[in-house]
């Protein structure tokens, strides 16, 4: 990751914005073409977010669960995208078609196009641990 712009220029968008990340580029899948997929790699937020609030205490919540689970029935299989991953990140955020905000999300988030090359975090610029089982 590499800082392309000043942070200040970010700085300056959360006055008006309460949380900026990136929307992955979905032009390679038609299925989701128009639809959103906020990535929870480079985040940007408020403090005290409600909408990052939100989330974390629903993550905590499901960990929690899972470690319920686990001390009655030992290892319990788990999907870390419903855990505590992106899935918490995308139902606070998204209409279930995911084509818009969440109505109490509008106008509070700032999506950056992944790939604008005028975005200003440079992501996967050293990617060589990109490997299979380097992750």
């Amino acid at each position: 990751m590499s800082l392309r712009k000043d942070k200040k220029d970010l700085s300056e968008k959360l006055a008006q914005y309460e949380l900026i990340l990136y929307d992955k580029d979905n032009s390679s899948r038609p299925e989701a073409r128009g639809k959103l997929f906020p990535l929870n790699s480079v985040l940007f937020a408020r403090p005290n977010s409600k909408i990052i609030l939100d989330c974390a205490t629903r993550a905590f919540r499901n960990c929690a669960a899972e470690w319920e689970a686990e001390k009655k029935n030992d290892f319990v299989e788990y999907d870390i995208w419903f855990l505590s991953g992106p899935r918490i990140l995308h139902e606070r955020l998204l209409n279930p078609s995911r084509t818009e905000l969440q109505a109490d999300c509008a106008g509070k988030v700032l999506f950056i196009p992944e790939g604008d090359s005028s975005a200003p975090i440079g992501r996967y610029m050293h990617c060589s641990y990109r490997v299979p089982g380097m992750h």
